[in-house]
């Protein structure tokens, strides 16, 4: 049960990981990206993690199966 709410939630972090909001310029082969947009990405990744992982220990605590 909870392995899958745990892939519901590796799910939904996949469009945020994927969003780089960057552009890069084929001429000069430059990439820019928008610090403000990676940081979402970093703290949106981060929190998917750090909540996969949270609820994988309490189901744990309660003898389910993760």
């Amino acid at each position: 049960m909870f392995l899958a709410v745990r892939m519901i939630i590796y799910v939904l972090a996949v469009p945020l990981a994927g969003y780089l909001g960057g552009t890069f310029d084929a001429a000069t082969g430059d990439l820019t990206i928008n610090i403000d947009s990676l940081m979402n990405i970093i703290g949106g990744g981060g929190f998917a993690t750090a909540l996969a992982f949270a609820s994988s220990r309490w189901a744990k605590a309660k003898d389910w199966a993760t």
